[in-house]
């Protein structure tokens, strides 16, 4: 559907942390509504009904220019979306005329300042029953047309061998200001004829908007075998969570046994973070399915806090969304930091003496410290909020720049032909000793073994490996382990700091023989 209308978003929350801003193309889905106000920390509710802090404002609407960078009042999204809706149901007429109103409401201070979205929802109607001359662009035309088509009395009175006596431009420009009209890409649309009319009452729109009752969509059909055409041609759309019988029901309708066996030719996610790529084959349906229901019965808070956790982390498998959305609680979301600087210092406020005067801290940039202490403590800053590392807190007390892990016993391993330590535990990646490279293990329960080595494992965690030299994971991210290149445990225990050192000295080595 064509995109008529842009809105800015912006939220104050009345605790000193900024003022926070998202900006959405309508008409759009409503999860893409919710994701807009959950970026721009925006609280809503039933038919998106919006909360009193939360501002918006015409971003671009390429039908009304004159309304841009205005403000727009609006009691729910529904009116934006089916507003945006209408813009894009309008023929080209209309659209001309609806121009000319909103221009004129604007040159004549009306809309000077802001807008009502009831008002431009109703000036969508009754567009048609407005006047529309073609090839006219200034007075002395609109006299010209005024004078062959005898459109008032007094020029109707003049006869028609004097008429050419008629000054056509103050003619013109009479009709013009009589009757509201205005010039508009060599039309001349009188705005005068327009009445308007309360089709929407400001609580119950025309038509209701339609809601998604669903987290994802499939798009199935029968496994692709004979006629790939005839298949597609077959095809439905079901909708996630469903019951796994009633899926399987579906399946058979096409002609397999279960809803795994089905083809799928289209995808829709209503989480940003879980798009088509995440989404392998059908053997996910049961765990998409999973995610969905747990989904679809979470909070405002906690959605966002989800999409929040699925950013930090990056490239992910299905069996790690399902896993943090099983584990939501282990993590720590603070939605209110628009700024690196905001968080620094709320965590000094939690440390200060409590006689403290903290409004001595408003005047201080603390953008680098921050930073660096969101790295410590290994969170991360998302458009939604600020969200911990798994089983962490944003608040944790901790040493500046400290290298953790130097010291520590872990077995000697050999990872794709690169010398490392292993430990069953996770590290985080500020605390990586300078010099090593960390990546996670992924272990599958089902055959007992590691299965690859990632940057980031979320869910099936086996271990963490610091490698002497930096590893080439490919586009996928990662690398499957087979024969050679599985970790091999050397049979004795290395810290960090000897393996660094083995480090120096082969390099010493190589000088040495480079010099020879």
């Amino acid at each position: 559907m064509e995109k008529t209308l842009s809105i800015g978003i912006t939220v104050d929350d009345g605790n000193d942390m900024r003022v926070h801003y998202s900006s959405i193309e309508l008409p759009a889905k409503d999860y893409e509504i919710e994701d807009s106000l959950q970026a721009a920390r925006g609280k809503y509710g039933e038919n998106f009904l919006l909360d009193k802090d939360v501002r918006l404002e015409i971003e671009s609407v390429p039908l009304l220019p004159s309304l841009e960078y205005k403000r727009i009042n609006a009691r729910t999204f529904d009116e934006l979306n089916f507003l945006a809706k209408r813009l894009g149901s309008l023929n080209e007429d209309e659209k001309l005329v609806l121009w000319a109103i909103a221009h004129k409401k604007v040159s004549d201070g009306e809309w000077e300042q802001s807008v009502d979205v009831k008002d431009l929802i109703n000036l969508t109607y009754g567009l048609e029953n407005v006047l529309i001359i073609s090839a006219v662009k200034n007075d002395e035309e609109l006299g010209q047309f005024v004078i062959e088509n005898n459109l008032h009395p007094d020029v109707a009175a003049v006869p028609f061998e004097s008429r050419y006596l008629l000054n056509k431009a103050d003619i013109g420009r009479l009709r013009r200001e009589n009757e509201g009209g205005v010039f508009v890409d060599d039309k001349y649309v009188e705005t005068g004829d327009y009445k308007e009319s309360e089709v929407y009452d400001g609580i119950t729109l025309p038509e209701p908007e339609e809601k998604t009752d669903y987290v994802f969509r499939l798009k199935i059909a029968k496994a692709l075998k004979e006629d790939p055409e005839e298949t597609v041609n077959t095809a439905e759309w079901i909708k996630l969570p469903i019951d796994k019988e009633q899926a399987n029901a579906i399946a058979r309708r096409h002609g397999e046994e279960r809803i795994e066996d089905c083809a799928y030719f289209d995808y829709e996610s209503a989480i940003p973070q879980i798009s088509s790529e995440n989404f392998g084959n059908m053997q996910d349906f049961d765990a998409f399915n999973a995610i969905a229901e747990r989904y679809s019965k979470l909070g405002q808070f906690e959605r966002a806090k989800y999409k929040a956790i699925l950013t930090a982390s990056g490239t992910f498998r299905t069996a790690d969304a399902l896993d943090v959305i099983k584990n939501v609680n282990a993590y720590e979301f603070a939605p209110e930091y628009e700024y690196p600087e905001d968080y620094f210092k709320e965590y000094l406020k939690m440390y200060l003496n409590p006689r403290f005067d903290s409004t001595w801290l408003d005047t201080l940039l603390f953008r680098n410290e921050g930073g660096e202490l969101q790295e410590r403590l290994g969170a991360t800053h998302t458009k939604y909020g600020l969200i911990s590392a798994r089983g962490c807190s944003l608040y944790t007390l901790c040493k500046r720049n400290t290298q953790y892990y130097l010291d520590d016993k872990f077995d000697a391993v050999e990872v794709c032909d690169v010398k490392g330590v292993f430990t069953d535990e996770r590290i985080a990646e500020q605390d990586v000793p300078k010099g090593l490279y960390k990546y996670d293990l992924r272990y599958s329960d089902e055959i007992g073994e590691f299965t690859s080595i990632e940057k980031n494992v979320i869910a099936n965690h086996g271990g963490t490996v610091l490698l002497k030299e930096p590893l080439d994971l490919g586009a996928n991210g990662g690398i499957e382990f087979d024969e050679e290149t599985s970790p091999n445990f050397l049979g004795y225990e290395e810290t960090p700091r000897e393996l660094l050192a083995e480090n120096e000295q082969e390099k010493t080595i190589g000088m040495g023989e480079l010099k020879q």
